[in-house]
C-alpha cells in the first residue's frame, strides 16, 4: 500500500524567533530555538520498507541549521520533530537525513 507523505525541508539563519508546529501550509517550526524558513517541499509516496533520504549541502560561508519535517497525506501536524532531528551544517558541508538502512549512514534519523 502506498502512503503519500510530504516533507518540508527547513533551514535557519542565526536569528532567534519561535514558530508553531502545524500543518504543511503554516510557518515552519523553530529549529533549536532559531527561526527557520521553508526552502523546499518534496512530495513522495512511501511503500513498505522503502525509505526516503535527503542530502542537504550548505552553500553559504556561514554554518546553518537544517531540518526536515514530514507530513502525512491526511494533513495535520508533522509526523516527526524537525527541531530534535535538525543539524548544524558547516560551510560547504553536507548532511544526510533519513532512517538508517543497509549500506547508508545517516547523520540524523527522521523517524515518524
Amino acid at each position: 500500500m502506498r502512503t503519500p507523505v510530504h516533507l518540508l525541508v527547513t533551514t535557519v539563519l542565526l536569528v532567534s524567533v519561535s514558530a508553531a508546529r502545524a500543518q504543511i501550509d503554516s510557518p515552519p517550526p523553530a529549529l533549536m530555538g532559531q527561526s527557520s524558513y521553508h526552502l523546499y517541499s518534496v512530495p513522495f509516496a512511501q511503500t513498505g520498507g522503502n525509505r526516503a533520504f535527503f542530502a542537504c549541502t550548505n552553500t553559504t560561508s556561514q554554518a546553518i541549521r537544517v531540518g526536515v519535517e514530514g507530513f502525512s497525506s491526511a494533513g495535520g501536524a508533522a509526523v516527526n520533530d524537525a527541531s530534535a532531528t535538525s543539524l548544524n551544517v558547516a560551510p560547504s558541508g553536507t548532511v544526510l537525513f533519513g532512517d538508517p538502512a543497509v549500506g547508508l549512514s545517516v547523520n540524523s534519523a527522521l523517524g515518524g
